[in-house]
């Protein structure tokens, strides 16, 4: 499949999308708001003063515990720098403002259409995108890669289901893993899954699972 049949295939499920998330929405009002960030599409300017932004992806609420570790050293070591938190549910989102405050940005991460991808990429200018575990978007990470934005996957894991998935996939998934910079796997079964789809030795290293590190007091 090549990337632009999987974006016609996207635009022509975005209906679908939206009607899901009305749906959804029934059991939690939040999924009526912020549509437009789902979008790329932004009320406020983001601020220039030039900070460098890093974005990092965590889709929801187990994700963003997950990230917790990583953000906190960001923030311990490199205090100039911005960080951008996306999460895709109204629950990750509620997460990170509880454990996070104000000392990080956060919108949904944009649908993965190229028009939305493009707009999110010009609006926060990272220069770096950290995604989350199995987090691949196929126009998200080509753009970031047309932009020379390093995409880093980390806390990967790749069941034998899902790699076995991924593999339908043929070429799409194949030039996707070539435009990862770094990918941290969580064990070597997962290290060894991510090569046998294509991804470059090189570029891949167990580092363990983050959710060891994970420090969050009882009352957050």
């Amino acid at each position: 499949m090549s990337r632009y049949l999987y974006t016609f295939c996207f635009y022509l499920g975005l209906p679908i999308i939206f009607v899901r998330l009305l749906w959804r929405s029934l059991k939690n009002p939040k999924y009526r708001l912020r549509w437009k960030e789902r979008l790329g599409i932004y009320d406020k300017l983001f601020p220039s003063n030039h900070q460098q932004t890093i974005v990092i992806h965590a889709v929801s609420v187990g994700e963003v515990h997950a990230a917790m570790p990583l953000i906190k050293a960001l923030q311990n070591s490199e205090p100039d720098l911005r960080i951008v938190i996306t999460t895709s549910t109204p629950t990750g989102s509620a997460r990170v403002t509880a454990l996070l405050k104000d000392s990080v940005d956060h919108v949904y991460l944009p649908y993965d259409l190229p028009g939305a991808v493009q707009r999110f990429l010009n609006h926060y200018k990272p220069v770096a995108l950290v995604l989350m575990e199995t987090e691949l978007w196929p126009n998200l990470i080509h753009y970031a890669n047309q932009g020379n934005i390093p995409v880093l996957l980390i806390n990967a894991r790749l069941s034998e289901k899902s790699r076995k998935g991924y593999s339908r996939l043929g070429s799409l998934l194949k030039s996707m893993l070539l435009q990862i910079s770094w990918i941290g796997a969580q064990s070597s079964d997962d290290k060894q899954r991510f090569l046998s789809l294509g991804m470059p030795l090189d570029r891949i290293d167990v580092c363990g699972s983050l959710k060891f590190d994970i420090q969050v007091s009882q009352d957050q």
